[in-house]
């Protein structure tokens, strides 16, 4: 055979003769050079600057709440509220039913609004421990709560069966604790254990201040009405109390009393106790309690008598030991105002007077 033809295998295959020869070229060449182009292409990868993997961003969870009232809503609402960003403003469904069988806490919040739209939370379903606040606001700074319903699970006609007052008396409508600005106004707050607003110092945070109360409604508290201790600059305007279960306004010492409280323009119906209450530092040792002025002013008592109590004596110790002035207030009317009655126009954050 001519050696200067290209080397071909002949094979024979099947002894049916359907193919009788097949011819191939000799491949070894092209598979050395399959293999090196292989391990070049590896090396290349391997030793080439790696691109970091971007790792998945927070995955936001979607929250899901009954507006019906048919199942507690109270973990998914407290969700929602401990992942507001300062400047966020929590919308609640118009005129929506929210069933809280426990507390919705809103925690070192700044700027934050809850914007009710009419909405009901409704904690009425069950009775509750004797600590639940039907929402508890603890630190943070300029705060808003606005035209929404809180109702409790006291019955709404006195006297009530089942648990005692001294079981429940801690479930406040609103407690406020430790916080540098917070406007609450178009509220309702109905059949609570506890008070209406509690509004105090806890622990070593700062004292509560800067706090308006204004357009809004109040109905049967088993405790006091508005309580505050230790405030710095609260304003109470505008609004209707009705049945509040001891004192309408109750003044604690603790928390070092309050300064600068002006009660001005309120509603008052069926006073069971005090007006105004006002504990004594010392137990009347004569070291004042507020360093600025108590001012009741302007109020209006339906159906009772406008009454002062102090812890200090009397109330001819209420100029000079605890820094309390009170005028120009109108009591025994007939009558009762309309739930409506305090509901106003919105309040711009920043009016709160004092009570200078």
């Amino acid at each position: 055979m001519d050696s200067s033809l290209p080397r071909l295998w002949l094979s024979r295959l099947s002894p049916d003769g359907m193919r009788k020869e097949r011819a191939g070229i000799d491949r070894r060449p092209w598979l050395v050079l399959g293999v090196l182009g292989i391990l070049l292409a590896g090396a290349y990868f391997y030793f080439s600057p790696k691109q970091p993997t971007p790792s998945p961003g927070p995955v936001e969870e979607e929250i899901f709440l009954a507006t019906d009232c048919s199942q507690d809503v109270t973990k998914g609402l407290n969700r929602l509220v401990a992942r507001a960003d300062e400047g966020s403003t929590i919308l609640l469904e118009p005129l929506g039913c929210y069933r809280v069988d426990g507390t919705i806490s809103v925690e070192d919040k700044r700027n934050l609004t809850i914007e009710g739209n009419g909405a009901t939370l409704d904690g009425s379903r069950v009775p509750g421990e004797r600590s639940r606040r039907h929402i508890r606001v603890r630190g943070g700074a300029d705060l808003t709560m606005r035209n929404f319903t809180i109702l409790g699970s006291r019955c709404a006609q006195p006297p009530c069966e089942g648990p005692g007052l001294s079981e429940m008396e801690r479930q406040h409508g609103i407690a406020v604790e430790n916080v540098a600005g917070m406007l609450i106004e178009r509220m309702t707050i109905k059949n609570v254990w506890g008070d209406f607003i509690y509004i105090s110092q806890k622990g070593e945070g700062e004292r509560p201040s800067d706090v308006v109360v204004a357009d809004s409604y109040f109905r049967n508290s088993g405790r006091q009405g508005i309580a505050p201790s230790g405030v710095v600059r609260l304003e109470v305007r505008n609004n209707v109390l009705v049945d509040a279960g001891r004192s309408v306004f109750d003044f604690e010492s603790e928390g070092g009393g309050a300064t600068d409280v002006l009660l001005v323009d309120n509603d008052i119906v069926r006073p069971d106790n005090a007006t105004l209450n006002v504990g004594c530092a010392d137990r009347g040792t004569g070291v004042p309690l507020n360093e600025g002025p108590i001012v009741l002013t302007g109020n209006r008592i339906y159906q009772g008598m406008l009454q002062v109590d102090t812890a200090c004596g009397g109330q001819e110790e209420l100029s000079e030991q605890l820094n309390v002035v009170v005028e120009d207030n109108t009591d025994n009317l007939d009558g009762e105002p309309a739930e409506s009655a305090s509901i106003g126009a919105p309040t711009a954050r920043g009016s709160s007077g004092s009570g200078t």
